[in-house]
C-alpha cells in the first residue's frame, strides 16, 4: 500500500468510498459527496488537500487536509481541519492507519498550519478509541469538548424563546454586505476558530453557493446589526443520504410519519433516499441574546425553504447559543471535538483561552 495526494482521476473512487461507508447510529447516513469530490472539498477551507490510501493502484482508504483563516484568541491565524477518513475493511488492521498519518506528517511540514481540529461521532467508540487513544506514530488528540448539530424541522417550529419584538429580520442587500462582514469579524472573534470572513468569501470556491442573497440580518430600531446568519444550500454538491434504519425504528416508521406529517414534520425518508436539509451558518448574536436568535429564526424559518426538510446548526455545548436551541423543536447529533497537534502545535493548543468559546461551521466540516 502507498499514499499519495489524490487527483481528479481518483475522483470516481472517492465518491464510491463515501457511499459505501455510512456513519454508525439509530440511522445510518452516508456523507456523498456528488457528482464532484474536488467541488465539495473546497468547501472545507482556503487549502484542501486529500490523501488516498492505494493497493495496487486501487482506492482503498481516504483523509483530507485542510487550513482556513480563522480567529484564535481573538486574533487571525491559520488553523487545518482533518476529516473524512475512510478505510476499507480489509485493511484496517496492521500499520495502514500508522503510515497514513506518517504521510500526512510530511504534508504537515509545509508550515501552513500550526495544529488540526476533528470531530469524531460521540458514539463511535472504536475511532475513538483508535485514534485519540494515543498511539504510537499518530498525533495528540486533545478533548475540547462536546459538539452538537441541532437538525431543526423548518415546518414545525414551536419557538420556546420569544423573539425581540424591536428587532427587524430581512435579507440582507447588496448595500449592506461591507456592514455584515465587518460586524462578523468584529463579533465573531470572541468565539475559538471562528472564520475570518471577506467580501470575495461570498460564493468562492470555498463557499460554493453561499451568497450575499442567502444572508439574514437582524437590526434593532436604531439601524444596529443585531444578529446575522446564512442559509447555506450545499446539496448541488453534499449531500446525506439515509442508508437503513435500525431494525426497531424502520418497524415504526410508517406509524411514526404519520403523527410526524400531522405534527407539521417533515417525515423520515425512505431508505436510500437524500436528507433534505440546508445549513445555518456565521451565526453571530451580539451579546449572544436569545431574542435575537429567535428573531432570525424565525425569519430564516419565513424565508428558507419554508416547510421543507431540516435546518441544520452546530454549536458547542458550552455555546450560550446551545441553550437557546434547545428550546426549539429538534434532533440532535453529538461528536467530540479535537484538536490534533504534533509537538510543534503543541504551543498554541496549551495557549487556547478558555473564555473563548470554541466554534465551527456544521457547512465546512
Amino acid at each position: 500500500m502507498h499514499f499519495e495526494l489524490a487527483g481528479h482521476r481518483h475522483d470516481p473512487a472517492l465518491r464510491a468510498l463515501l457511499r459505501e461507508h455510512a456513519m454508525p447510529g439509530w440511522v445510518e447516513l452516508a456523507l456523498e459527496r456528488e457528482p464532484d469530490f474536488f467541488a465539495a472539498a473546497a468547501a472545507t477551507g482556503g487549502l484542501s488537500q486529500t490523501v488516498v490510501a492505494l493497493e495496487n493502484d486501487t482506492v482503498v482508504g481516504m483523509g483530507c487536509r485542510s487550513v482556513r483563516e480563522v480567529y484564535l484568541n481573538g486574533r487571525a491565524a491559520s488553523l487545518g481541519y482533518l476529516s473524512g477518513l475512510r478505510l476499507r475493511q480489509p485493511f484496517r488492521g496492521g500499520t495502514a492507519l500508522a503510515r497514513g498519518y506518517r504521510f500526512l506528517r510530511q504534508l504537515h511540514e509545509d508550515g501552513r498550519t500550526p495544529a488540526y481540529l476533528s470531530t469524531i461521532i460521540e458514539g463511535n467508540r472504536d475511532v475513538m478509541a483508535l485514534l485519540a487513544g494515543g498511539r504510537a506514530g499518530l498525533p495528540r488528540y486533545r478533548d475540547l469538548g462536546r459538539y452538537v448539530t441541532f437538525a431543526v424541522a423548518l415546518g414545525a417550529w414551536m419557538p420556546g424563546r420569544r423573539p425581540r419584538p424591536d428587532v427587524t429580520v430581512s435579507h440582507a442587500a447588496p448595500s449592506e454586505l461591507d456592514a455584515v462582514v465587518a460586524f462578523l469579524n468584529e463579533h465573531g472573534r470572541r468565539r475559538q476558530f471562528f472564520p475570518v470572513v471577506r467580501r470575495e468569501d461570498f460564493d468562492s470556491p470555498a463557499w460554493l453557493g453561499l451568497q450575499p442573497r442567502n444572508v439574514m440580518t437582524a437590526r434593532g430600531a436604531d439601524g444596529r446589526i443585531e444578529g446575522v446568519a446564512a442559509c447555506w444550500d450545499q446539496s448541488a454538491y453534499k449531500q446525506t443520504r439515509v442508508v437503513r434504519y435500525r431494525r426497531s425504528l424502520a418497524t415504526v416508521r410508517p406509524l411514526l410519519n404519520a403523527l410526524l406529517r400531522l405534527t407539521g414534520f417533515p417525515p423520515l425518508p425512505d431508505e436510500g433516499a437524500m436528507l433534505p436539509a440546508v445549513n445555518l451558518s456565521l451565526v453571530c448574536i451580539r451579546d449572544d441574546d436569545p431574542g435575537t436568535l429567535a428573531a432570525l429564526l424565525n425569519g430564516v424559518r419565513a424565508g428558507c425553504r419554508r416547510g421543507r426538510g431540516w435546518l441544520i446548526l452546530g454549536l458547542h455545548e458550552r455555546d450560550p447559543l446551545c441553550r437557546a436551541v434547545r428550546r426549539w423543536t429538534s434532533l440532535r447529533y453529538a461528536s467530540r471535538l479535537y484538536a490534533v497537534y504534533w509537538e510543534d502545535g503543541r504551543p498554541v493548543i496549551d495557549g487556547l483561552e478558555p473564555d473563548h468559546i470554541p466554534h465551527l461551521e456544521v457547512a465546512t466540516l
